[in-house]
């Protein structure tokens, strides 16, 4: 009737709602409705009754006999004047399966699979209708859009299902530590985007950023071992960079990009100038996989001195690139592109195998053994047949696996700990040498060093820099050293500039050194030069056509 009271209900009711119709008589229709839905359901039934002859459809929550709630669709048409009903007539379809497929495409639509946040559709839509709310507020929002550090390594040594994990597990530590308010979204991959909207006074776009950079500190624990996820964020805001969500997405981006080139794990503000760098680092990615093919690559190698003798014992290769309308091109420019790109794996072989063969080619003129070290990238030890290819590169050159060095960095080694030391050991089993590069900028532990069969750790250039500044630093260097002994490692000094460097780590019982003081990086004829005169090392070079000590980074 007029006032929602049934006064007829056919048997179909207690198909759909489990009722007996008799049980129903009298009683008010809207006192099943959900809660939500009453108060809009109450309006739609005065606007029936208000109008003859009106019909009205509409989608309410009805409650089932069993406690559930039912989508119905129901249709009220106004027969209030026809004699033979004198009511209104509702007719009731249950919808819910539909509902359900509905919202679970629109969720999926929307969601990422995967992680269960919002998808890069469902971001850039709240994205533009924050704009249109921020152009009538004070506060400008942000966007921070997140990229892993390396995961594909990662991937490489897990697998991508179990890569698919991490991945879960990085949402929900980022999903953490931002606001219910906020937005966080997977845009693709291994990015992530967040949208900061109304901050608390005080906490800047920075802030939520290194609070982001801290919630991914901690490692992830996977199948009993320790994973390290690192990222880099950029930073943009409407207020100055980007009307329109494309724009700010995009300067977002840029920003995200420049911090992994300024060396990941870091978070970077968006500039204007920053799309002028990323176009020329687009620009590279291009010519360097041509690069290789034209032979624009050469090796130079920088000495490494027993500081007892001051004699030679080795060398390590650095990789240079002469880019043929650019000129030189720095290793600290080209390597980080090439790990993004995956062309650090033919550019490792490359140097693997020019490095060893020139190796092969000294020791048989050299007055005595002559070392080659060769960096190693993450995404090399991470590839399954990478002992095999060592082997292969020996046997082809001919180069006594214990003249061969390979080093690698702490956070290379602790991206998958568990996964490294296998690796290590196998390559250990080949009789080559390992050395843990610019130690003490990592964060192995001790208990990992104690795993790894390693055989030397070079200390760090910062590290030996500060030796000038007082007795702090080298208390430093010397509890390093102190450690390496206990390890039964050896140990080599990195950038030595000064011959006050050079006196200190003397007495402190450094093992090896290398650096400016002793030779530039020399190209394979000046160190043919070097190795056969045989002359003590240890007066401040001097070598006009060399690498600028401040430009030189030693990345192979």
């Amino acid at each position: 009737d007029a006032e929602g009271r049934i006064t007829y209900e056919s048997t179909a009711v207690e198909r759909v709602l489990g009722y007996r119709a008799e049980d129903r008589i009298g009683r008010n229709a809207l006192d099943d409705l959900h809660p939500d839905d009453r108060l809009w359901a109450e309006q739609m039934l005065a606007d029936v009754v208000r109008l003859p002859s009106a019909q009205v459809a509409a989608e309410v929550r009805v409650r089932h006999a069993d406690g559930t709630w039912l989508v119905i669709e129901a249709v009220a048409k106004n027969l209030l004047d026809d004699p033979p009903v004198g009511g209104i007539v509702v007719n009731y379809r249950d919808v819910t399966g539909r509902k359900a497929l509905e919202d679970e495409l629109k969720r999926q639509a929307f969601h990422d699979s995967l992680t269960g946040l919002a998808n890069r559709a469902l971001f850039a839509d709240r994205l533009q209708h924050a704009i249109t709310r921020a152009e009538r507020s004070p506060n400008a929002l942000a966007v921070l859009f997140v990229d892993l550090d390396d995961l594909k390594t990662v991937n490489d040594s897990l697998g991508h299902s179990e890569g698919d994990l991490l991945l879960v597990a990085v949402a929900d530590r980022l999903r953490a530590g931002v606001r219910a308010s906020d937005t966080i979204a997977r845009m693709g991959g291994d990015e992530f985007a967040i949208l900061i909207e109304d901050p608390i006074d005080g906490e800047t776009p920075m802030d939520v950023g290194r609070r982001m950079l801290a919630q991914l500190e901690p490692p992830f624990v996977h199948g009993g071992k320790e994973l390290f996820v690192r990222a880099s964020i950029g930073i943009a805001t409407t207020r100055s960079h980007g009307h329109t969500a494309d724009e700010v997405l995009r300067n977002a981006d840029v920003a995200m990009y420049t911090a992994k080139t300024n060396g990941k794990n870091r978070l970077d503000v968006f500039e204007p100038g920053m799309h002028t760098a990323v176009l020329t680092r687009l620009a590279l990615k291009g010519d360097l996989e041509r690069a290789l093919e034209r032979g624009e690559f050469t090796l130079v190698y920088q000495p490494i001195v027993r500081l007892g003798v001051g004699r030679l014992s080795g060398v390590e290769a650095l990789l240079r690139w002469q880019h043929r309308d650019r000129g030189t091109v720095g290793p600290a420019e080209f390597i980080p592109v090439a790990e993004e790109t995956g062309l650090i794996l033919p550019l490792g072989r490359w140097v693997l195998e020019h490095a060893c063969a020139q190796a092969a080619s000294w020791n048989k003129i050299s007055p005595r053994p002559i070392t080659m070290s060769v960096n190693v990238s993450g995404r090399q030890l991470q590839q399954p047949a990478f002992a095999a290819d060592v082997a292969a590169v020996l046997a082809s050159t001919g180069l006594a696996p214990e003249l061969l060095t390979l080093e690698l960095t702490e956070s290379v080694l602790m991206q998958d700990a568990e996964a490294a030391t296998a690796m290590l050991v196998d390559l250990k089993s080949l009789g080559v040498r390992l050395a843990i590069d610019d130690f003490g900028t990592g964060y192995s532990s001790l208990n990992y060093l104690r795993r790894f069969p390693i055989d030397e750790l070079k200390i760090d250039r910062s590290f030996v820099a500060g030796l000038d500044d007082g007795p702090t630093q080298s208390a430093v260097v010397l509890s390093i050293l102190r450690l390496s002994e206990t390890l039964h490692l050896e140990t080599v000094a990195e950038g030595i500039e000064e011959s006050s460097q050079l006196a200190v780590l003397r007495d402190l019982g450094a093992d090896f050194g290398q650096g400016y003081f002793f030779a530039y990086p020399l190209d394979a004829a000046a160190a043919t030069a070097l190795i056969v005169a045989d002359r003590q090392l240890g007066e401040p070079s001097a070598q006009p056509g060399m690498t600028s000590p401040r430009a030189d980074r030693h990345i192979a």
